[in-house]
């Protein structure tokens, strides 16, 4: 635009030049110049020729000077309407105007719940850069469209490839738990002998490949992968309750095996500690599996820092009480101890429930 304004202004700086040398003949030769004289005509003419070229071509550049200002008018006003609704996506931290709610992060997370709130932002983003694909820009678009473009197109594209890599790792993750749950519960089954005590699964083992396969199945709805492993976690269900319930029906408390004369002090104390533990418990038996006090003798650190140090000696014991808490039956298994005073002397009994089984009431005093 600059170079045929210019162009325009030295064409009738030209013209000028001819008119003046013209003018300048008729003032000065004019009564010697005949009437009609040819060759002045002539360069009459191509004057007012070249003049109306050059008028005509200031015409050209002018409309041609408003359709670029209509141009870029247009290109700014349709670039600015995309501009506002795909920036949020792709502003990060940090910048102005980033909004947390619609930042695409370009990768996926083992975070169910965080995977899930991505994924939806880029649903929304992929949907938005679908119809901004089908969109026409006459004009063309501004530099900060294209930038916020570019990013949004490599953001979805890497998205989809970390999105589809996660996927896999669920379902891998999952096969491989549901697996080594297969493998346990069949061994335990397997080596029942019918009277042994099976071990069981860990409770949160279930739900964790539950979850694990949710997410799968959210990453992935139309795979069918989740539909084979959900029921094979319905079987292992229905192996785990089975054991549970056998396992139930096999615990029984241990006999006596205490024979010093602080047994009853021991099962006051292990019934204190187990009502301080489980409020509104109720006691129904109480043994000491421990035939005698087990002692250790330790030079410990007595503080975080290590400074200060103790020679220790404790004494300690196990025992078993069966209880009815919140109307179930549970045999507790508790570690009681005492610690030896500097004059030789033991302090207190102390201790805390360890660990729970449910059974049942009438194995409670079998």
């Amino acid at each position: 635009v600059a170079s045929s304004e210019w162009k325009v202004k030295e064409l009738e700086a030209s013209v000028k030049e001819a008119e003046d040398v013209i003018d300048e003949i008729n003032k000065g030769y004019g009564s010697q110049i005949p009437a009609g004289q040819p060759e002045l005509m002539a360069a009459t003419e191509r004057v007012e020729a070249f003049k109306a070229k050059v008028a005509s071509f200031k015409d050209g550049v002018s409309k041609a000077d408003e359709k670029a200002r209509e141009a870029k008018a247009g290109k700014e006003a349709l670039s600015g309407q995309w501009l506002p609704r795909i920036n949020p996506y792709v502003t990060g931290m940090g910048q102005p105007g980033h909004d947390s709610a619609k930042y695409l992060i370009a990768g996926a997370t083992e975070d169910a719940n965080e995977l899930a709130r991505r994924k939806k932002i880029f649903d929304e983003a992929q949907t938005l850069y679908d119809e901004y694909s089908k969109a026409q820009f006459p004009d063309g678009k501004t530099q900060e469209l294209e930038m916020a473009e570019e990013k949004l197109a490599y953001s979805l594209e890497s998205f989809k490839k970390s999105y589809a890599s996660m996927k896999e790792s669920f379902f891998s993750k999952a096969s491989k738990m549901i697996g080594n749950a297969e493998k346990w519960l069949d061994k335990e089954m397997a080596g029942d002998d019918g009277s042994t005590v099976p071990n069981l699964l860990q409770k949160d083992i279930v739900p964790q490949i539950k979850g694990i396969v949710a997410s799968a199945a959210s990453a992935a709805p139309e795979d069918k992968r989740a539909v084979e492993m959900n029921k094979r976690i319905e079987a292992i269900e229905k192996k785990d309750k089975e054991l549970r319930t056998l396992r139930v029906k096999r615990i029984f408390m241990k006999p006596d095996s205490f024979k010093g004369p602080d047994l009853a002090a021991i099962k006051s104390a292990a019934a204190d500690f187990l009502k301080k533990d489980k409020s509104g418990s109720t006691v129904l038996r109480t043994t000491v599996t421990s035939g005698d006090w087990k002692e250790e003798r330790v030079v410990e650190h007595t503080d975080t820092t290590k400074t200060a140090v103790r020679y220790r000696i404790t004494r300690e014991v196990t025992a078993q009480i069966a209880a009815k808490t919140g109307g179930d039956v549970f045999l507790y298994t508790i570690h009681v101890a005492k610690d030896q005073r500097a004059d030789g002397t033991w302090g207190p009994l102390y201790g805390h429930v360890m660990y729970s089984d449910p059974m049942l009431e009438e194995n409670v005093n079998k």
